[in-house]
């Protein structure tokens, strides 16, 4: 347990964009759960537990919520709707940090929910690419640890090249989102904040693609099990802007 302080949470919680999850009476909310392990095995446990959470109700003003349908992450299939009595079987899907979806000169990465990273003590206002690179190996070790298999070698590999691919920062649009998160536990707001908008990546990205791609499902940084850190690839930063202008 050296090398690990501690055991991460088996899930990671992902929201929208931050202006379209706020919570108030009569909307909507949809959020993905990842889970890992044999914590798939728990889901209707899971899932009675979010049912029993949404008449406690969330927040400091307890709004109550109600679960209207669960589905499997990339599948059309319904595992669970409001008034069944039946709940359907998670597939096991391997995690890796080896599939290359494409072949890109330039991605650009986009930080969702504010991303927590510690540079030398202190959460980072601006990250460097290997900042990134290393907190998702981090995150993806430490889980295959515990919940998985030992680490890839592909991981490895590209940590120990890092210094040698000519990669860098085109573009950055990111900013310091801070705001105050209220404990039921301690009773208290405590200040919270992290990075959030988008960055362009250029340079031989290849070997980092597969990592990025999976650090899209397990989050990077801290708080991942608060929602934090959730980030995602929109590819070229020329496909994004063609999507932007249509």
């Amino acid at each position: 347990m050296r090398l690990y302080p501690y055991i991460p949470q088996p899930f990671a919680i992902q929201v929208g964009l931050l202006d379209n999850c706020q919570i108030s009476p009569g909307r909507r909310l949809d959020f993905t759960v990842a889970l890992f392990g044999k914590a798939v095995d728990y889901f209707p446990y899971i899932l009675y537990s979010l049912s029993e959470l949404g008449k406690a109700g969330l927040g400091k003003d307890r709004i109550p919520f109600e679960l209207v349908r669960v589905q499997e992450f990339g599948q059309a299939a319904t595992v669970y709707e409001k008034g069944s009595r039946s709940i359907g079987r998670l597939q096991r899907r391997p995690l890796t940090a080896e599939g290359l979806h494409a072949d890109y000169d330039e991605l650009l990465l986009e930080f969702v929910t504010p991303c927590r990273i510690r540079v030398a003590g202190q959460y980072a206002r601006r990250l460097r690419f290997e900042d990134i690179v290393r907190s998702a190996a981090r995150r993806i070790s430490i889980l295959q640890r515990f919940y998985g298999q030992p680490t890839s070698l592909a991981i490895q590999g590209a940590l120990q090249t890092l210094h040698q691919h000519e990669v860098k920062i085109t573009m950055d649009q990111t900013h310091w989102y801070g705001f105050d998160r209220f404990s039921n536990r301690q009773g208290r707001s405590i200040p919270m904040g992290g990075l959030v908008g988008r960055m362009a990546i250029g340079g031989r990205i290849k070997p980092f693609v597969g990592l990025l791609e999976a650090a899209q499902i397990v989050n990077v940084g801290k708080a991942t099990s608060f929602g934090f850190g959730y980030v995602r690839l929109c590819g070229s930063r020329d496909n994004q802007d063609g999507q932007d202008a249509s």
